[in-house]
Parts: structure tokens; C-alpha cells; sequence
């Protein structure tokens, strides 16, 4: 075990990698690589890339985007909505990072344990921004944060300073995110992070249906234009294959739909409480439930079954 070598990135990925940058990150680099050689070693970095995998995966763009529709489904639609513009503001705020600062990441050099070091710039690292916004929203926020942090720099993704940046930065978004919350504002800064991060549509798909479903009056019209794309596309002969904006309409539609049934099983039944088709209420249907699984579970404990 500790006479394992660390794995070079990929040879088709190593012919990728940024390996331009300013002499400023030249010098900060210089000083936080003995640090990541030393903690890959003895973290035993080489031996457990298939764990710290799983764990990074924890805050991929993948596995968020489902936050905000399981959130507006459980009846909390406050949180829904701050998740998700603080998503947006997530992929704003990332995007600009990638796009004005051009820093390599630790992969690129020797004697980093970097099985699949990315091509693109290390700063900021959007795992920990995500992992930021939405740990907190859950207990033991401190303790994902820390996790990711630690999976990133096992995997040669990025260096320390990326990863605490990317904390001020998911700290940011969640700053801003309750109190610039006008739909058309969010729809203008997607539109712009679309433009610098194409792969955006992989967190916004999720956050989009939110936005607009708690302002439909404010935008008609995008809503129009997102039912009816993917006929207008099948219809069209001359569209090429997929481009990014086409995969954001494709990927939004599912969770569209979801947050349409939602709206739609909600109003049913307050239409039936109303209208007494259904004698008792909701609060009273709630505590009957807490009632019963706490006397079975008294029951249980007991041993009276």
C-alpha cells in the first residue's frame, strides 16, 4: 500500500490539459503541490480512487439538479425557490472563474495521482461551490463541505486554494440568491452563464422549472417557447444534432412536467378540502399519521406486538 504510485491522467485527456497560466499561479502552485503529493500519499490516495469517486459524485451537476423538484414536491417551496437561484447564481459565478482565470490543475504535473484530470481550468472548483449551496440546506453542512474538498484534492482535480475559494463562492450565491430574486433578472443571467458554460443545463435543467412556475405571469412567453421547441425541432429538417441550448430544453422538459403534476396534485386537493369533499384536514390527516407510527413504534419498543 504505501508502495503505490500515483496514476498519470488519461494519455487522450493529458494532451488537453491547460498548461498555460501566469507566473502568479506559477508561484502559488509551487507551494501547494508538496502539499497535495504529501496528503495524496498518505491519505492513501492511490489505493481508494474508486471511493473517493462515489464521494465526489455526491456534488455532481447530475445529483443536484433533482434538489429542487424533490424539495417542491415535499411542500417546501420556499426552499425550492432559494435553491434554485442560488444554483443560478452558482453557474454564474463558476462560469466567469473558469472563463477569466486560466490556472492548471494539479493532474497536469508529475507525481500527482490524477486518474482523470479534466482539460479545463482549475479555478474555482465548482464541486465545492455546489457542495456549498446545497449543504446548507441539509444538517452537518460543514462535514459534505470538508468531504468534497478532500475527494478533489485525492483526485488531482484541483489544488486547496480552488476549493476554498469555491466555498466564498458557493457562500456568495447563497447571499445573493433571496435577495435578487426577480425571474426575468435570474432568465437574463441564465441566458449569459449559458453563453460562457455551455454544459450549464446539466444544474439549470432542475432550477428552471422553479423559477418559473412561481412567477408564470412574468414569463409567458419563455414558457411557450419551452413546450413547444421540441415539435418546433422534430418539424424542422435542417436542424443539425443537439446543441447545448437544445439539451438544456430536452433535460428541463422532465422536470417541467414533474413540477406541473405537483401544481397539479396540490390544487386537487385543496379543491376537495374546500369543497368538503373530504371531512378532515390536511393538519388533522398529518398528526392522525404521527400518532399511529408513534404508537406503533411504542408498541414496538415495549414489546406488546
Amino acid at each position: 500500500m504505501w508502495n503505490a504510485q500515483p496514476i498519470p491522467p488519461k494519455p487522450r485527456r493529458k494532451e488537453k490539459l491547460l498548461m498555460t497560466q501566469s507566473h502568479f499561479w506559477d508561484v502559488i502552485n509551487s507551494i501547494e503541490l508538496p502539499i497535495i503529493i504529501f496528503l495524496q500519499k498518505y491519505l492513501f490516495a492511490y489505493t481508494s480512487t474508486k471511493k473517493w469517486n462515489k464521494v465526489t459524485k455526491l456534488a455532481s451537476p447530475r445529483m443536484i439538479r433533482f434538489l429542487p423538484i424533490i424539495f417542491y414536491s415535499i411542500g417546501l417551496q420556499d426552499k425550492a425557490k432559494i435553491l434554485s437561484l442560488s444554483l443560478v447564481y452558482f453557474a454564474l459565478f463558476s462560469s466567469f472563474g473558469k472563463y477569466l482565470i486560466k490556472r492548471r490543475r494539479p493532474g497536469s504535473y508529475p507525481n500527482i495521482h490524477a486518474p482523470d484530470c479534466a482539460p479545463t481550468s482549475s479555478f474555482p472548483s465548482r464541486h465545492t461551490i455546489s457542495v456549498t449551496v446545497v449543504a446548507s440546506f441539509f444538517p452537518f453542512s460543514n462535514f459534505w463541505i470538508c468531504l468534497i474538498v478532500v475527494s478533489r484534492v485525492m483526485l488531482g482535480m484541483h489544488f486547496i486554494s480552488d476549493c476554498v475559494l469555491g466555498v466564498a463562492i458557493g457562500k456568495i450565491a447563497l447571499f445573493v440568491a433571496p435577495r435578487i430574486t426577480d425571474p426575468n433578472y435570474c432568465l437574463f443571467l441564465l441566458l449569459i452563464t449559458f453563453r460562457v458554460w455551455s454544459g450549464c443545463f446539466k444544474i439549470l435543467c432542475g432550477a428552471l422549472p422553479i423559477l418559473i412556475t412561481q412567477n408564470v405571469k412574468c414569463c409567458p412567453l419563455f414558457s411557450v417557447i419551452l413546450l413547444l421547441w421540441p415539435f418546433i425541432r422534430s418539424f424542422w429538417p435542417g436542424m443539425k444534432r443537439a446543441s447545448a441550448l437544445e439539451l438544456l430544453v430536452i433535460e428541463t422538459i422532465p422536470f417541467a412536467l414533474l413540477t406541473f403534476l405537483i401544481n397539479a396534485a396540490n390544487f386537487g386537493s385543496v379543491w376537495l378540502f374546500e369543497n368538503h369533499y373530504i371531512q378532515f384536514s390536511a393538519e388533522e390527516c398529518w398528526n392522525s399519521l404521527v400518532n399511529s407510527t408513534m404508537s406503533l413504534a411504542n408498541k414496538v419498543w415495549m414489546k406488546e406486538l
